[in-house]
């Protein structure tokens, strides 16, 4: 609908002085005249007042970020307009919202890219694919100090059999050896020991050595992998009210609880009308223990020891 004061000066719509005055102006149009008048003056007096009037409810995602870059402060009031353009599905619960995600990728876009890390790298490792960044194959591994991890290990792996595994490779091994003693291998019940008998005698297994290394790079990339996206995901949960809160997986998607307020942050944020997140890596790069992560280890090992088995046998 086309104003019909548009050709009017600003001066002679607010010709009037006192504040009672032009307000008693202004009140005499329809919001879509305001919204109109708006636009032609970009005086934001218009828009407040169009908004207060209850109209613009065609606005669309466009207008609605221009509307808010003006006047940030119409936040609430223009509330129904951000939910009728917000960037995930919401569904409405009662008196609150949920939000519905296909995975912490989908907020990347939330963060503010900077000299340490680009938008790209936290989307990649939110996405969970992630691990060429963080792949430590090929790095030298000082196998006796992993005497202490493995100890952990040990007793986080008591249920399965992977000492058994690490034994026979240990034993195939040695059969070039048959001047070692291997009564203590023998006798040995768990990680912790096997590995210590490996240490005793690592000059003569080589191959052995080629799997315990790259089992442990492998755990330790997938550890650091790991840390950086709880690091990640950590940062929007307190962000948006979700610190003790894990996302409701159903029909491949996530959903969780979220206020009013976080609906308009995480809009505002996401149309460049506030701050982005600040993140910053830590200085050294992220880092992980294998003893965190003792299936990742086990599934390693297991897959390293089938390799060198079958060099072996060769």
């Amino acid at each position: 609908m086309k104003a019909k004061f548009i050709n009017e000066n600003i001066e002679d719509v607010l010709k009037p002085k006192s504040e009672n005055e032009i307000k008693k102006a202004i009140s005499k149009y329809s919001s879509d005249e305001l919204w109109d008048l708006y636009k032609e003056t970009n005086n934001v007096e218009f828009l407040r007042n169009a908004v207060k009037k209850g109209g613009l409810k065609n606005v669309g995602e466009y207008e609605l970020e221009h509307i808010l870059n003006d006047a940030p402060e119409l936040s609430e009031d223009v509330f129904p307009l951000i939910v009728k353009n917000f960037m995930h599905k919401l569904k409405k619960v009662g008196d609150t919202y949920k939000v519905y995600f296909g995975g912490w990728g989908v907020f990347a876009d939330l963060f503010n890219e900077n000299r340490e890390i680009s938008v790209e790298t936290i989307q990649t490792i939110l996405d969970g694919d992630a691990f060429e960044i963080f792949e430590h194959f090929g790095e030298k591994v000082d196998l006796e100090n992993e005497s202490y991890a493995i100890s952990i290990l040990s007793k986080k792996l008591k249920d399965t059999n992977i000492h058994q595994d690490l034994k026979k490779a240990i034993i195939n091994e040695l059969s070039r050896h048959p001047e070692i003693d291997q009564s203590d291998l023998k006798e040995s019940d768990n990680l912790e020991k096997v590995f210590n008998f490996f240490l005793k005698n690592k000059s003569h297994l080589v191959y052995v050595a080629i799997a315990l290394r790259d089992a442990i790079n492998e755990t330790e990339s997938i550890a650091a992998e790991n840390v950086a996206y709880k690091e990640l995901v950590n940062k929007i949960k307190s962000v948006f009210g979700w610190n003790n809160q894990n996302p409701i997986y159903k029909d491949e998607y996530f959903s969780l609880p979220i206020s009013n307020d976080n609906i308009i942050k995480m809009f505002n944020i996401s149309h460049g009308i506030i701050d982005k997140i600040s993140y910053y890596p830590p200085s050294y790069g992220w880092t992980g223990d294998i003893e965190d992560e003792p299936e990742t280890f086990n599934d390693a090992l297991l897959n390293q020891l089938s390799d060198i088995n079958d060099k072996m046998s060769l």
